[in-house]
């Protein structure tokens, strides 16, 4: 079977042949009763089919892995992950989340609110996956933020407390950024739906990535080393996913 493909079964029921095979085993019995001769032979002949099967469309796990300098990352994820390694931004890898359409701006106030109060607001209203864990475990928060860029709430949470996003400690990802704005080549795979991997580059890098022609759900596999993001922009137009800043 093709790699990246799973299965599915298929049945196929000969109505005359279990018909046949009916009248030999109980000939004065109803079907809807069923005797014992009868559940035995239609038991084996449903058995028989599960050996049919044939290919659908559903993703497999997939795994991604990348290293550099003295660090390296792998992770196997069901059908989207991602893997960014960098001489100065170390290793980060996660498995894709699905976040399209997250905020780049958010607005909201809280009023003495603790970590989980927080990390609840901020996963509702930023379209992602948000914990955030206090230094001082008793703390209460207060913030009012009108059209703040995402990534800046979350660097004002940073001095606070620790903050995970889809999963992914927030210092990894100022790491990786700052790796990306400066130019540097890191080694990445992707292996998720390409809307969703522009949508995390873009939230990655800072730009306002988006996809400008081409299959936007299409599901993508790229694997570069010593890339730029620019590199990475090529390689999709290269598959038929022109990119805009």
């Amino acid at each position: 079977m093709p790699k990246g493909q799973k299965f599915r079964l298929t049945f196929f029921f000969d109505l005359a042949t279990l018909t046949i095979a009916y009248s030999k085993v109980e000939p004065y019995h109803n079907i809807l009763k069923g005797g014992e001769a009868m559940k035995k032979t239609l038991a084996a002949t449903s058995l028989s089919l599960l050996f049919f099967v044939s290919p659908m469309q559903v993703a497999l796990a997939d795994t991604c892995s990348c290293a550099s300098g003295g660090c390296s990352t792998v992770t196997t994820c069901p059908g989207s992950c991602y893997a960014y390694c960098s001489t100065s931004g170390g290793c980060v890898s996660g498995c894709g989340k699905g976040r399209k359409g997250a905020a780049k701006e958010v607005t909201f106030q809280v009023t003495n609110s603790n970590s989980e109060q927080l990390s609840s607001e901020l996963t509702r209203i930023s379209g992602r996956e948000i914990v955030f864990t206090a230094s001082e475990p008793d703390d209460l928060f207060s913030f009012d933020f009108k059209r703040a860029p995402v990534w800046e709430v979350f660097e004002e949470l940073s001095k606070r407390g620790t903050v995970e996003i889809d999963g992914v400690d927030f210092c990894a990802l100022q790491d990786l950024r700052s790796a990306l704005l400066a130019g540097e080549k890191i080694s990445l795979q992707f292996s998720m739906p390409a809307d969703e991997m522009v949508s995390w580059l873009s939230f990655v890098s800072g730009f306002p990535l988006r996809i400008k022609s081409g299959n936007a759900q299409g599901h993508v596999r790229i694997a570069l080393k010593e890339a730029t993001l620019q590199d990475i922009v090529q390689a999709l137009s290269k598959m038929g996913i022109e990119v805009a800043f």
